[in-house]
C-alpha cells in the first residue's frame, strides 16, 4: 500500500540556446571515416535513434581534425553563453539513405549538443520546441541545449545525407585533474 503526497505535471519555461554557423571544410575525410566506422563490427547502426547506418558513439572522438572543428564551436559558446566545464565524449558518424530516417529525441543528459552536416542534402532536421528546419549544407553546424527534442523525417534523397552529430558532458569536479 502506498500514499501519493504529491503528483505533479506541469509545462515549465526553460533557458535553452541555438547556434547555426557555416566552416568552409574539407568533407572528404570525414564521409570516408564514416564509411570506415559503419563497416566496423563495434557500428551501431539501426541499433540508436537513428534508422539509418551510424558508427561506433566515440568513433570521431580522438579525430584531430573533427576536433580542431568542434572547439572553434565550442569557443564560441564559451565566449557568448555561460556553459558549465565540458568535455567532448560522444562524436558519432551518421549517413542516411532513401527512407531511412531519426526518431524524435534529445540529448538530455549531456551539457552541449552539435551536429556538424558533411553534405547537401533535402533531408531536414526539425526542432519542434523552436519551429525551425535545417537543411544540411557542406561544413554547416549546430549547437544546441541537449534537451531539445529533434528529429528527421524519412529521406526521399537518392544520394545519402553523412553528418556527425555529437555531445559535450558537464565535467564534475573530481574528473579536472584527470583532463
Amino acid at each position: 500500500m502506498y500514499t501519493v503526497k504529491k503528483h505533479l505535471e506541469k509545462k515549465i519555461q526553460k533557458d535553452i540556446f541555438f547556434i547555426e554557423m557555416d566552416f568552409k571544410i574539407s568533407p572528404k575525410h570525414f564521409i570516408n571515416k564514416i564509411e570506415e566506422g559503419i563497416n566496423k563490427d563495434s557500428n551501431m547502426s539501426y541499433q540508436t535513434n537513428v534508422k539509418g547506418q551510424m558508427t561506433a558513439w566515440n568513433y570521431f572522438c580522438d579525430d584531430i581534425d573533427f576536433l580542431v572543428l568542434t572547439k572553434m564551436s565550442m569557443n564560441y559558446l564559451d565566449q557568448n553563453i555561460y556553459i558549465s566545464k565540458c568535455q567532448l565524449t560522444e562524436a558519432w558518424g551518421i549517413k542516411t539513405s532513401l527512407n531511412e530516417y531519426t526518431k524524435k529525441h534529445n540529448h538530455y543528459s549531456a551539457a552541449v549538443s552539435g551536429i556538424f552536416y558533411l553534405n547537401k542534402s533535402n533531408q531536414k532536421t526539425i526542432f519542434p520546441e523552436l519551429d525551425i528546419e535545417i537543411t544540411p549544407d557542406v561544413g554547416k553546424v549546430v549547437l544546441f541545449h541537449s534537451s531539445l527534442d529533434h528529429f528527421t523525417k524519412p529521406s526521399l534523397d537518392l544520394k545519402p545525407k553523412y553528418a556527425i552529430p555529437f555531445n559535450y558532458h558537464d565535467i564534475k569536479p573530481w574528473q579536472d585533474n584527470k583532463i
